[in-house]
């Protein structure tokens, strides 16, 4: 296994070559302008932005895409378009949170995001990996995960539409209008696919059934600036799917399960700018609806969330300071036939104090949080930056981060357990940083201990009921590698990712429990990403590379339950050109073109060798 690891990397450096360091350093700037919680954050910890454009097969790229791309992820899917998660550094996908405009995207009732709903057309990633429970709460332990609008030219109109394997089409319209004082963005999106790929099971051919995607995005914002120093934006982000849901590849008899999925999420928000700094309110609804049928069972399950925040940003004469104070109220419920009186009201107050002059850079923050009037675990942190010399820096953090139980976990009608306890515990990192003109270099080593980490496990009767009983050690080695060159009037860009994490169950309050000592369940203890991207004029090439170690889908590591290591290789290739004044692109993309078989759920299979092709018009 290590042999193989080695030689991948050895690979990857071979055949790649340099990445677009400015490129992500130009993206950075604008979206930690977008949330200030964000800006506070990210000092001592790694950001990494992610746009469709970086991204094979952009024009339909999806977030789960998007995320499986970063190194520091891992994706758990039922396949193309179907449900799926992603964890980060040995997390669970219940310890990290999304965020839109200041809204958490994560389920209340499941308490975590399928993210194979949410389109990336038009959006850009901002993620920053590792704890940030005192700026963000509930659910921040591994890593948040922000969502902005791209910034695009005003008065513009982009239309893109393609095909690909099959029988997927899809199709989205962008329109960017405005001025000084009113400025709209607005993107409707729109995906569907058979998914009826072959795949092998025990030297026979089958072809997925019941596991077609039909997916629609619409979202808007508008934004207002009055002469006075005050601004106020609008949006709203819908999506509706329907969805088969397949069986496991063990072919049995066809599966008609369905699901139906109806989320809406709108927000007001205002800022008013003073001398001395600005405050900040955001008001937020979200709701959710989802429907799962089949022959004989039909629930439906709804959640509604309303969330209230307001922010100071002081900036004293003495620039070298700035305090940022902040409360946030998020109220819960959800309702379906397998829930009872699920609801939930979380209170919390926090602060921030950032530093930098001189060589320094500091963030220290604290957040309390009250559930339903009970008081959460207290979240400070400190995050560190020091310049050396001019091309190194040093950079670390440490922090206190919780994760309080969903609402499945605590009004489940049937096993449900109200009294859980949140899961908790320090984590930190240190590391240093090389930037030069050319070269962007990272490595952090990292550790985080979470206690009452809830596990459901079976009881009497057939029952099963979450419990906290382990204890989870996270450790690892996280590095993070991106290069530029140019050769006459051609562009090369290199990226390579490289984690190593060692998620390991340390202790259990179950007797005799096998994990003791074994890597968590679905968490590879290596993971690599490479691309590189060649541009001469207006002629583009992507290739990307993604290793992802094996993984277990039982705790015991029953050898059944092994699913292997794999490796994903997918390319692409973009070409620009004009029609008068309209901005044309065309590009064709080949996604696994080495045919890997693998799975990211056991038994779940993932299509070969398939490709995307794609027209982007902007006017």
């Amino acid at each position: 296994m290590k042999k193989l690891l080695f030689t991948h990397i050895a690979l990857c450096l071979t055949i790649f070559g340099y990445s677009q360091v400015q490129d992500s350093l130009e993206q950075l700037d604008e979206i930690l302008l977008e949330d200030q919680r964000l800006q506070n954050l990210v000092p001592g910890h790694q950001f990494i932005v992610k746009t469709d454009s970086q991204i094979v097969g952009g024009y339909s790229a999806t977030i789960t895409e998007a995320l499986f791309s970063n190194h520091t992820n891992h994706i758990r899917s039922f396949g193309p378009g179907l449900s799926a998660t992603f964890s980060s550094r040995g997390s669970s996908s219940s310890q990290v949170n999304l965020y839109w405009n200041n809204l958490p995207l994560n389920s209340p009732g499941l308490g975590s995001t399928d993210i194979s709903l949410l389109s990336l057309n038009g959006l850009s990633l901002g993620q920053s990996v590792g704890g940030g429970s005192a700026l963000y709460g509930n659910q921040a332990m591994g890593s948040v995960v922000t969502v902005n609008a791209n910034k695009s030219e005003l008065n513009s109109v982009q239309i893109d539409f393609g095909l690909g394997s099959f029988e997927h089409y899809f199709g989205n319209v962008s329109i960017n209008v405005g001025g000084s004082k009113f400025r709209n963005v607005t993107s409707i999106f729109y995906t569907q696919a058979e998914n009826d790929f072959t795949y092998d099971y025990r030297g026979k051919e089958y072809n997925r059934v019941n596991a077609d995607v039909k997916n629609l995005n619409a979202r808007t914002e508008f934004i207002f600036d009055f002469e006075s120093p005050f601004q106020v934006k609008l949006g709203y982000w819908g999506t509706i799917a329907d969805r088969g849901s397949p069986d496991s590849f063990v072919p049995t008899n066809p599966n008609n399960s369905r699901l139906e999925d109806a989320n809406h999420k709108a927000f007001v928000s205002g800022k008013y700018t003073f001398n001395w700094g600005w405050i900040d309110f955001t008001q937020g609804v979200l709701t959710e609806n989802q429907r799962f049928k089949n022959s004989t069972f039909d629930e439906t399950n709804t959640t509604f969330s309303s969330v209230s925040k307001a922010t100071s940003t002081i900036i004293p004469q003495n620039e070298a300071w700035q305090f940022f104070f902040g409360l946030e109220n998020i109220y819960t419920e959800a309702a379906g036939e397998s829930k009872r009186d699920a609801r939930q009201n979380n209170f919390a107050g926090f602060a921030s104090a950032k530093y930098a002059k001189n060589k320094w850079l500091g963030v220290f923050a604290v957040r309390q949080e009250f559930v339903d009037g009970n008081t959460a675990p207290f979240s400070p942190s400190l995050n560190l930056e020091y310049q050396v010399i001019n091309f190194i820096k040093l950079i670390g953090n440490v922090s206190y981060n919780f994760r309080y139980p969903s609402l499945n976990d605590r009004f489940w009608t049937v096993g449900g357990n109200p009294d859980l306890k949140p899961e908790q515990g320090w984590g930190g990192e240190v590391g240093f940083e090389f930037l030069s003109k050319h070269i962007n270099y990272r490595m952090v080593a990292y550790r985080q201990s979470i206690d009452n980490f809830i596990q459901w496990v079976p009881l009497s009767g057939g029952i099963w009921s979450p419990e906290n009983i382990k204890q989870i050690d996270i450790n690892g080695i996280d590095l993070n590698l991106n290069a530029k060159w140019r050769i006459s009037k051609i562009h090369f860009g290199f990226g390579l990712g490289y984690l190593f994490n060692n998620s390991i169950t340390t202790e259990s309050f179950i007797p005799n429990d096998a994990s003791i000592g074994k890597q968590t369940i679905y968490t590879p203890e290596d993971k690599i990403t490479g691309n590189l991207n060649v541009r001469w004029k207006s002629l583009s090439f992507l290739i990307t590379s993604f290793y992802t170690g094996e993984v277990y889908a039982r705790a015991d590591h029953d050898p059944l339950s092994k699913l292997n290591a794999f490796t994903i290789y997918d390319a692409e290739i973009r070409y620009r050109f004009n029609i008068r004044e309209v901005n044309c692109a065309f590009q064709f993309s080949v996604q696994n073109f080495t045919n890997q078989t693998y799975q990211t759920i056991k038994n779940y299979p993932m299509p070969g060798v398939n490709y995307k092709t794609g027209i982007s018009i902007k006017i």
